[in-house]
């Protein structure tokens, strides 16, 4: 499974943003003793769209003993038609939950048990068959986490009996030099995070599902926006998601906002509704307001695009549309896809492609509430404190944990894992999704001067909270402001 059959396009190169967004897999890398060499700044992923930590959420009472055997697929070695599902050689049977050979069964235990570490120095886009699986470790490792390799199957080394960790490897078709990290802790079961209980994950869910409805809920309520109101001054009031009957219900066949033009208003609201959403979780409350502003900034943007996309998605639309039945690009009288110009042609993007994925992977609501809430918990490292960010990661790996144990019960040890990268894959997207709707929204502001609300002007353009003075007071029409 590469990028491009998530992202529904053949160029997968990443933006800054996207890049900032992967590489916090670094800091949570540490749970199974294994780090990168790539600078935050670099286009390559070394391992995998999310942590490896993220990627296997492991339960401390499900390893599998020294004693225990790996199964394997009947007659196999037989086929003619089968293939390693990492390289695309013959497999020899079902090695981590993965139909795969010998040699990446073995280069995948032998990197995560010995901490290896591999940095790709080709942008993380070799070419990759049985011919060249050796040729860059980064990405063999990363194509082995993608195909859906389990650490939980892996048969961690015995202090007694330590021959029975070589003799299971003693077969491998390929021998290679590593680095290990100096001082590094061991893989051993005491160092895993395990997963939640199952009481715990329904419990998780359930809130979850609440949170979403409670915000579809107020988002066709009749909530008082106000252009000058800033992110501080949300903030700073109560959470409305616990009081999301208390509004007026719009009458959206008839609805007109004579404050603002019509996709104005909307983005103006799901900007809101990001911050509302964050606050509806504890965990965002107990950080102080610098690391809270320094998350809205990070994220804010991209949960307030995926938002509208799975809205649309639920409603079988192609295309993101707002709750009255209006369209960014369709707005205004006689207006459709023929008539488009080459700049709405231009923006067609950033409302027809963040569905795709959506829809590629049929994604559920429960999967979607909880990737939106792994999505809320992802920490930037350049702008928060170390506190804010190990309770963040903790955040985050607490919904992982659940979303893997939701797609495990539900399609199975061989799916699970798959399903489960396709959809943390599906953040990387949105993402890069936000990243180009920003450029775009800022390449239209040299064009023609915009104005923007105190809450899209950090949720948006990412900008320091502003003054009332550096507000721009004069409103402007078109889909284009915010």
């Amino acid at each position: 499974m590469d990028n491009a059959s998530v992202y529904g396009t053949e160029d997968c190169r990443m933006t800054p943003g996207a890049v900032m967004y992967l590489n916090q897999w670094n800091s949570t890398f540490d749970v199974l003793g294994i780090k990168s060499e790539q600078s935050p700044d670099s286009n390559c992923s070394s391992a995998s769209p999310c942590s490896t930590a993220e990627m296997y959420q492991l339960d401390q009472g499900t390893i599998h003993s020294p004693e225990g055997r790996i199964k394997k697929i009947k007659h196999v070695r037989k086929s003619t038609t089968l293939k390693c599902i990492v390289c695309g050689d013959r497999p020899t049977g079902y090695h981590y939950d993965v139909l795969s050979c010998n040699g990446c069964k073995t280069f995948f235990r032998r990197t995560v048990i010995g901490n290896r570490k591999f940095a790709c120095t080709r942008g993380g886009q070799c070419e990759f068959t049985k011919d060249f699986r050796c040729a860059c470790r980064a990405c063999r490792f990363k194509k082995c986490v993608q195909a859906g390799m389990n650490v939980k199957a892996i048969q961690f080394p015995s202090a007694e009996s330590p021959k029975t960790d070589e003799a299971v490897d003693s077969h491998s078709d390929e021998d290679f030099e590593v680095t290990e990290l100096p001082n590094s802790p061991k893989m051993s079961p005491s160092n895993l995070e395990s997963s939640p209980r199952i009481g715990e994950e329904e419990a998780l869910c359930s809130r979850l599902l609440y949170i979403e409805n409670c915000c579809d809920e107020l988002r066709i309520s009749n909530i008082p926006l106000n252009f000058h109101e800033t992110v501080d001054d949300v903030l700073n009031k109560p959470s409305l998601v616990d009081c999301s009957g208390c509004f007026e219900k719009l009458d959206l066949q008839s609805f007109h906002d004579q404050q603002y033009p019509t996709t104005k208003r909307w983005m103006i609201l799901d900007c809101l509704m990001a911050i509302e959403y964050a606050k509806a979780f504890e965990a965002f409350n107990g950080l102080d307001r610098q690391d809270q502003m320094a998350l809205i900034r990070h994220i804010g943007f991209v949960l307030a695009g995926v938002s509208q996309a799975y809205a649309s998605y639920e409603k079988n639309l192609d295309i993101v549309t707002f709750p009255d039945g209006s369209c960014p690009l369709l707005d205004g009288p006689q207006r459709h896809i023929q008539h488009l110009t080459v700049t709405d042609v231009a923006l067609k993007d950033t409302y027809r492609k963040p569905i795709e994925p959506l829809k590629r992977i049929k994604i559920t609501r429960k999967q979607y509430v909880l990737l939106k809430a792994i999505m809320l918990f992802t920490s930037n490292s350049r702008e928060m404190t170390k506190e804010a960010i190990d309770m963040i990661d903790s955040e985050r790996s607490k919904y992982c944990a659940a979303l893997y144990k939701l797609l495990m019960a539900e399609f199975g040890s061989v799916e699970g894992p798959k399903k489960y990268a396709e959809i943390l894959m599906v953040s990387e997207a949105f993402v890069r999704f936000s990243d180009n709707r920003r450029e775009k929204i800022n390449i239209c502001d040299l064009m023609t001067p915009m104005t923007f609300s105190a809450i899209g002007q950090v949720v948006v353009l990412r900008r320091d909270c502003p003054s009332l003075e550096a507000l721009r007071v004069v409103f402007e029409g078109g889909s284009s402001t915010q």
